[in-house]
């Protein structure tokens, strides 16, 4: 048996859910371990699949290890998101104004196809954001203060 840091350290240099997931079913030890700390690195939420409940569990149990959660047609989708991610993907939905609330350490914020007139995104909230990348051409760029972040449109 292998101390639980060391399973740690391991699962923190897998870089996907393929490879966790076949890990924490190679022995029950890696599996009673595991569940209870987490392993994901990916979670897609979508309307027809998830609720919100079962998504922040989710996302809670695995904050560890959760490098980006994807959210795909989704009204308010920010709302559904209880720790932010180093990747925050939205896809066809309605964000609106994007306030965590508080600093969240996303590094890269993706908003594609936002069904939103205009994109709202409370910058001060990113500081260390390096990558943003939206289709929508109605955001607010004025308050983007720091020129090292790229920008695609």
């Amino acid at each position: 048996m292998i101390p639980d840091e060391l399973l740690f350290k391991i699962i923190d240099y897998i870089p996907d859910n393929n490879t966790c997931i076949n890990l924490v079913l190679s022995c029950r030890y890696f599996k009673n371990t595991l569940y209870n700390h987490g392993y994901l690195k990916f979670i897609k939420i979508t309307p027809m699949y998830n609720n919100p409940h079962n998504f922040l569990i989710q996302t809670g149990k695995h904050r560890r290890t959760l490098n980006s959660i994807c959210l795909m047609y989704l009204h308010e989708a920010q709302w559904w998101i209880g720790e932010w991610p180093k990747t925050v993907f939205f896809n066809y939905c309605t964000t609106g104004k994007i306030d965590p609330g508080r600093e969240v350490y996303t590094e890269n914020l993706i908003i594609l196809n936002d069904r939103s007139k205009k994109l709202s995104i409370n910058w001060k909230k990113f500081p260390k954001l390096k990558k943003f990348r939206t289709t929508s051409w109605s955001f607010n760029h004025e308050d983007i203060r720091d020129k090292s972040l790229h920008v695609e449109v």
